[in-house]
């Protein structure tokens, strides 16, 4: 996997429709961005991803103008924008709160922009009509926001923002109010009406399994720093620090030590009473990051073992989630196939193992 500035570095031959550079911001004594450098590429959806307080939203807000940094610069398709109003940065924005004008139908919402821009009647009423239908929406113009669902009123303030066609378009949050159901399927929508219109998204939430789905790269944020930048595949399966591991694809830490060994690159792995070999430039204390679906019950030959005590165990349908309490490691928690023979009544033994291919070394 890149690391984070590679990973930007890696856009600037092609082309980006983003550029921020050294994004710093303080609300009195507290930092909040620390100096924030990410490329995003023209076309694609990427997320900023980060718990409460990360900065995620603070960027987007710097972003769209709504705030300034305290230093750095922002370039939207080779233009400074840094010091513009969001009105003259002409982006879209769709936020949790829908904001939507209530006296207004649902096509005079979804317009409003575009009068705003001064559009003749004949291109507007056209363009209307076809971003309702990318919607799903053509049968629902004139209602008012307060006839139409939490779904549909999201779908409106979607047809609005992109209305324009901006060359950017910033999201942050805009599902949290919906129900697990409901979120699934705007996450459907939302990957349709992307693929479709190839817009720059720029778009901000705390949710991983909503990050996953919709992303084509994530840039994690933890205390005001970017710091992981890839593919969600990549992120997930190879996270390259601590925190992206366990935040992000919730893997479970566990403490060890690597030692060298004749290989070049290689390191053997100590972790209680399991030993092996990996490729790894890492020496000395390290945490071995094991995602909780790839522990299986009893052991594998040749991998890490983890022997304990079931603390407590959920059955999830076709999944069972065991959490074992390891001597000397803590809790580990195991997403494993409910068909798995073993026994998960609390106060039970129960061991768990992981083939090494799917152990990622890093520095604690």
């Amino acid at each position: 996997m890149t690391s984070v500035a590679a990973a930007s570095a890696t856009l600037q031959d092609t082309a980006v429709a983003l550029h921020v550079r050294s994004i710093r911001k303080s609300f009195g004594n507290q930092e909040v961005l620390r100096g924030i450098d990410l490329d995003v590429q023209r076309g694609e959806f990427l997320t900023l991803l980060g718990p409460s307080g990360s900065g995620k939203t603070t960027l987007l807000r710097i972003i769209a103008g709504f705030e300034s940094p305290d230093s750095g610069e922002m370039k939207l398709q080779g233009r400074d924008i840094s010091r513009l109003s969001p009105a003259e940065r002409g982006l879209g924005m769709v936020f949790q709160q829908y904001a939507l004008f209530p006296h207004l139908t649902v096509a005079e919402n979804v317009g409003y922009g575009l009068r705003m821009r001064r559009w003749e009647s004949g291109p507007l009423r056209a363009r209307v009509e076809h971003m309702l239908e990318i919607v799903g929406l053509p049968h629902l113009a004139g209602r008012k926001p307060r006839q139409l669902s939490g779904g549909q009123q999201q779908r409106v303030a979607l047809a609005r923002a992109l209305a324009y066609e901006p060359e950017l378009l910033l999201m942050d949050e805009p599902l949290g109010a919906l129900d697990k159901n409901l979120r699934l399927q705007m996450e459907e929508e939302l990957r349709r009406v992307h693929r479709e219109l190839g817009t720059t998204v720029v778009y901000v939430t705390h949710d991983q399994e909503e990050a996953l789905a919709l992303s084509d790269r994530i840039a994690v944020m933890a205390d005001g720093r970017l710091v992981g930048l890839d593919t969600p595949t990549a992120l997930y399966q190879r996270p390259t620090t601590a925190f992206v591991a366990k935040f992000f694809a919730n893997a479970n830490l566990v403490p060890a030590t690597a030692t060298a060994t004749a290989g070049a690159g290689r390191a053997e792995i100590t972790a209680g009473e399991s030993r092996f070999t990996v490729d790894s430039e890492l020496r000395g204390d390290v945490v071995l990051a094991v995602r909780p679906r790839s522990l299986r019950t009893g052991e594998q030959p040749g991998g890490l073992v983890l022997g304990g005590t079931v603390v407590d165990s959920l059955l999830l349908g076709d999944d069972r989630q065991v959490r074992v309490d390891v001597a000397g490691i803590g809790a580990i928690v195991a997403r494993i196939d409910a068909a798995q023979p073993g026994e998960f009544e609390p106060g039970s033994p129960l061991t768990l193992s992981v083939a090494v291919r799917d152990v990622t070394v890093l520095a604690p």
